[in-house]
C-alpha cells in the first residue's frame, strides 16, 4: 500500500521569516541565451466548487528575448548589471517580444546579476474584479532574458539568504526587485524552498519580489526539538513576521502544509494578504474534516497515523520512499531535497508538524469553519485526493475564487510547472496590491 499511495499523494510542512541578509559573494556571471517555452496543458476550472471534468490545452509559449550578461553581484547595494527582459504576449500561441535591457538600481538586496526567465503565452481567461470566476486554459511558460532589479536580487537563479525571526535563523531563497510586489512562497512536506526554483524566475521576471523560506524545522538554525514548537500559532506567527518584512501587504503562495498555513493566515488576519494561491489543499478546515469522514481519505489516514508515531514516522520516510514519491521532480532537486531531509533532526522536525496538530484534528477542534474574502486560486491536480473537500470549499469562499484542475496528482508543482506558473502569475496580476 505504501508505494501505491505515495504515487498519488503525500502531505506537508510550514513556514517562518523576517528580513534577508545576503550569502552571496562578489563575483559576476554571464548567462546564455534563453530558450523558448513549451506548450502546457491546463485543466478547465470550476466556479461552483466542483472540479473540472474537461481539460483545455494552453497555447504555445512565446519565446523570450535574448538573455544578456548579469552585472557584478553586490551585497552593499551597488547597481546590478543590465539584462534584457521578455514577456510573452497575452493569449496562447503568441510569440513573446524581446525585452529591453534595464539597469538595476541601488539597494541593500542586490545579490545576483544572473539572468532569468520570463513568461511566455499568458492566461486565456482572467477572473473579473469580483465574484466567482471560471478559469480558462493557459499558454505555456517560456523562458526570457534577465531583468535587472532595483535593489532586490536580479532575475535568474534565486539567491540564498538567511532570515532572523522569532529567535531563530532561517535559510531562504530570494529573487526579484525589492520594489516589486512581494510574494511569500511556503513549501510543503517533505519539500524545502527548492520546490519554488521553477516558479520564482517566472514571477520575478514579471516584476514580483519572491521570498521562499525553509520553514521551521527545515532550517538547521530553526529546528526546535519540542513538538509544541510546531503548533499552528507558532507557524502562523512566523509566516506573518516574514510577510511583514516584505511589506505591509503581500501575496501568499503555498503547497501542501504551506497551503495549510496560508489558509490559517486568512483566518488570522486576511487584511495583510492581497491574494492567496493554494496548491493541492482546499480550505484547510474543510480538508481536515474530510481526512476523518471521507472514505476516499482512508488510505491517507492510515499513513497519517504512522507518521504521527515517534520512530515509525521516521522509519517510513527513507531516501527510497521519497524517490518513489517524486515522479516528476528533476533528479538534481530530488537528491538535494533528500539530502536536506536526511540531516540530523530534520525529518523528526517535519513530522512534528503533524504531531503538534494531532493529525490535523486541532484545526477541527480549535477553529470554526471560516469564510474567505481574499481573492483565492486553488490549483488541485485531477488525480489528487480530496475531491469532496474541493466541492465543500466553495460555499465558504465569499470573495473572488477560481479552481484549476491540471492533469496530475499531489505534487502538481513538479508535474505541471508551466501550468502552475502561468495560473499563479495570472492570479497575482488580476489582484494587484492596492
Amino acid at each position: 500500500m505504501k508505494s501505491n499511495f505515495l504515487s498519488v499523494f503525500s502531505v506537508a510542512l510550514m513556514v517562518v521569516g523576517a528580513g534577508c541578509s545576503s550569502n552571496s559573494d562578489g563575483s559576476s556571471e554571464t548567462d546564455g541565451a534563453s530558450g523558448s517555452g513549451g506548450t502546457s496543458s491546463a485543466g478547465g476550472s470550476t466556479s461552483s466548487g466542483g472540479w473540472g471534468a474537461d481539460e483545455g490545452t494552453g497555447g504555445t509559449a512565446g519565446s523570450g528575448g535574448a538573455q544578456q550578461s548579469g552585472g557584478a553581484r553586490s551585497t552593499d547595494g551597488t547597481t546590478g548589471g543590465a539584462g534584457g527582459s521578455a514577456t510573452g504576449s497575452t493569449g496562447g500561441g503568441v510569440t513573446g517580444g524581446s525585452g529591453d535591457s534595464a539597469t538595476g538600481g541601488t539597494g541593500g538586496r542586490t545579490l545576483d546579476g544572473t539572468g532569468g526567465t520570463a513568461t511566455g503565452g499568458s492566461t486565456g481567461v482572467e477572473p473579473p474584479a469580483g465574484g466567482h470566476a471560471t478559469g480558462g486554459s493557459t499558454g505555456g511558460v517560456g523562458t526570457g532574458g534577465a531583468s535587472a532589479g532595483d535593489g532586490g536580487t536580479q532575475s535568474g537563479e534565486a539567491a540564498a539568504c538567511t532570515i532572523e525571526a522569532n529567535g531563530y535563523t532561517f535559510d531562504a531563497l530570494e529573487l526579484g526587485s525589492a520594489s516589486g510586489e512581494p510574494v511569500l512562497l511556503l513549501h510543503g512536506f517533505p519539500d524545502t524552498s527548492l520546490e519554488w526554483t521553477g516558479l520564482m524566475p517566472v514571477l520575478s521576471e514579471s516584476g514580483y519580489h519572491c521570498l521562499a523560506p525553509d520553514q521551521r524545522g527545515y532550517s538547521p538554525g530553526a529546528r526546535p526539538t519540542e513538538v509544541d514548537a510546531y503548533a499552528y500559532e507558532e507557524l502562523v506567527a512566523d509566516a506573518f513576521a516574514f510577510g511583514s518584512e516584505l511589506g505591509d501587504r503581500f501575496h501568499v503562495v503555498g503547497h501542501d502544509w504551506g497551503a495549510n498555513v496560508g489558509w490559517l493566515m486568512l483566518q488570522k488576519d486576511p487584511s495583510k494578504i492581497a491574494s492567496f494561491t493554494a496548491i493541492s489543499i482546499p480550505h484547510y478546515g474543510v480538508w481536515a474534516r474530510s481526512v476523518y469522514d471521507d472514505p476516499e481519505m482512508s488510505g491517507y489516514l492510515g499513513m497519517l497515523n504512522t507518521w504521527m508515531t515517534p520512530g515509525d514516522g521516521e522509519a517510513f520516510w527513507t531516501e527510497q520512499s521519497m524517490r518513489s514519491m517524486w515522479k516528476a521532480k528533476p533528479a538534481d532537486l530530488t537528491e538535494a531535497t533528500i539530502a536536506h531531509m536526511m540531516e540530523p533532526g530534520a525529518m523528526t522536525a517535519a513530522l512534528n508538524w503533524y504531531r503538534a496538530s494531532d493529525g490535523h484534528k486541532s484545526v477541527i477542534e480549535d477553529y470554526d469553519l471560516w469564510e474567505v474574502t481574499v481573492p483565492t486560486l486553488l490549483i488541485h491536480g485531477s488525480t489528487d485526493l480530496g475531491e469532496r473537500s474541493v466541492t465543500d470549499t466553495e460555499p465558504l469562499m465569499k470573495g473572488p475564487y477560481r479552481v484549476v484542475r491540471p492533469k496530475g496528482g499531489h505534487f502538481i508543482v513538479d508535474e505541471q510547472p508551466e501550468v502552475v506558473a502561468a495560473e499563479t502569475l495570472a492570479h497575482l496580476q488580476a489582484y494587484p496590491i492596492q
